[in-house]
């Protein structure tokens, strides 16, 4: 298993405005049910986008993507949604988000390097419903994502030499941007497969595929002998967005990431993220036949 490395990805950096003077108009009570109901909403906008919250402290949120336009969906989501919901109609809470595309490590579920800075000093420099973002996520959008923006300046962030070149997604009235987040645009932009892989055989899992079956019997679509392995171990759909092992064994089945430890579930599902491997009854290092090698493109 190799050591964290980097790899390319887009940061959210979301933050509540001005939440010192949110308790002070509403109270410790008011604020905080508030400021929960707020970071929800970010937590499901990121989800729809096929992102994920990295932590939350206190009244900002981290996010990760593995493509830019999900990142700019899942920030304009955010806002739209704030906009549409009874609980914001008063305007008492709003948030600013900035964006950054780059170079980034993932260890033990969080992500450090550059591109958090920057997103940090991004999402600082925007004001109220504001989306802020660099050019490297812009340069990194597809060709036929079309979306508002305009360039707006140079600004330094401490660290850096050369100065980040700051543009704003213009998400507010924009009928176009309001097409591109709908669900079914969603899930267009964010297509994905899940590659399994083992002994030569090879699979690509497809959002609108039928339930996949693992297990030792020859009628599983893919048949792994083992003494541990149960006849229909565990099954893999697609469900919510997200590839989903189920596991129905006696033995459980382990889970290891290929940046994180791993885990075991046993009568329990659990989401196949990132790419690892699949261990079915026990965990081995040393018999790659009963191991199942996936990657979620």
């Amino acid at each position: 298993m190799r050591g964290p490395q980097q790899e390319e990805y887009t940061i959210m950096f979301a933050d509540v405005v001005d939440s010192t003077g949110l308790y002070e108009r509403l109270g410790d009570i008011e604020a905080q049910y508030r400021i929960s109901q707020c970071l929800g909403v970010v937590q499901d906008m990121v989800e729809r986008a096929r992102g994920r919250v990295i932590k939350t402290a206190g009244d900002d949120i981290l996010c990760m993507f593995d493509r830019a336009e999900q990142a700019i969906i899942a920030a304009a989501s955010v806002h739209e949604s704030m906009a549409d919901e009874e609980i914001f109609d008063d305007n008492e809470i709003r948030m600013h988000i900035g964006v950054h595309s780059g170079l980034g490590l993932i260890t033990e579920g969080d992500v450090f390097g550059d591109m958090v800075n920057v997103a940090a000093r991004v999402c600082s420099a925007a004001k109220a419903e504001q989306i802020l973002t660099t050019r490297e996520t812009i340069e990194r959008l597809p060709k036929n994502f079309e979306i508002p923006q305009r360039y707006l300046d140079k600004v330094t962030v401490k660290g850096r030499i050369e100065p980040i070149e700051m543009h704003e997604i213009l998400w507010k009235g924009s009928g176009d941007l309001t097409g591109v987040m709908t669900g079914l645009e969603i899930t267009k932009i964010g297509a994905k497969i899940l590659k399994l892989r083992n002994c030569g055989l090879e699979f690509d899992l497809l959002p609108d595929m039928t339930s996949f079956i693992i297990g030792r019997d020859l009628e599983c679509n893919l048949t792994i002998n083992g003494t541990m392995v149960s006849r229909q171990h565990a099954i893999i759909e697609f469900r919510r967005d997200k590839f989903v092992l189920l596991d129905q064994s006696t033995n459980g089945t382990y889970i290891r990431p290929q940046q994180g430890k791993a885990y075991y579930v046993r009568r329990e599902e659990t989401p196949l993220l990132g790419e690892g491997e699949i261990s079915l009854g026990k965990l081995v290092d040393d018999r790659p036949a009963l191991n199942i090698f996936y990657k979620f493109l």
